[in-house]
């Protein structure tokens, strides 16, 4: 992993202070809900459907192997998968909801256009989150046993 220099990790820093979510009352208060509203908060493995695709994808990524670290980190890239196949979900639900208030009103629009542009952030996040999980599985030995 490349180090970084002393100076971009200060202004890094810098930044991280001036944009760390909504300041006033109202915008916390709008914002403290959205995963929940989205139902993207809900833990990977909440129903049973989800468990069994979490188990399939994490044996197959896993190969077979019986090394608990092979199978845990297997687990974790199946576990960010599926909440990236949560977030996609949501995104066709909320595409389907603009198509269909396209038809209808403006304010339906644009609230449905607002659902759809706040969950980009979770899909970049969740996105992120699974490429990590399959780096830190390629680049162990973990992934290279058997």
């Amino acid at each position: 992993m490349p180090s970084v220099s002393a100076r971009k990790l200060d202004a890094n820093r810098k930044n991280a202070l001036r944009s760390s979510g909504p300041n006033s009352l109202g915008g916390k208060l709008r914002s403290r809900d959205n995963a929940r509203k989205h139902g993207l908060a809900a833990r990977i493995g909440s129903t049973e459907l989800e468990r069994r695709r979490v188990e399939y994808l994490a044996s197959k990524i896993a190969a077979g192997s019986n090394d608990i670290w092979v199978v845990d980190r297997a687990r974790y890239v199946a576990e960010c998968q599926v909440h990236l196949e949560r977030v996609k979900a949501a995104s066709a639900q909320a595409l389907k909801r603009l198509s269909a208030a396209q038809r209808q009103e403006r304010k339906q629009f644009d609230d449905a256009l607002d659902a759809l542009t706040r969950l980009e952030t979770y899909e970049r996040k969740a996105l992120s989150r699974r490429k990590r999980a399959i780096r830190d599985f390629r680049s162990s030995d973990v992934g290279r046993t058997q």
